[in-house]
């Protein structure tokens, strides 16, 4: 993640990390990037939301708003 953002010349606050599952949130954590969590279905939203995301929306057309 990090190697494309440095490829692509983009600054860690200029990035959202969008995924959903906990992995996702904590992966996005580690690299010091801001998570955004869409449920699919796939995980619980309860367990999802332990993980501290910085977003949680309820579809990824709502991903939009945040930028």
């Amino acid at each position: 993640m990090l190697m494309a953002l440095k490829k692509l010349k983009l600054k860690k606050s200029e990035v959202l990390y969008v995924g959903d599952v906990i992995t996702d949130v904590i992966e996005s954590h580690k690299a010091g990037i801001k998570s955004v969590v869409v449920p699919t279905g796939f995980m619980k939203k309860i367990y999802i939301k332990r993980a501290h995301p910085d977003f949680f929306v309820s579809n990824i057309n709502k991903v939009a708003d945040l930028i």
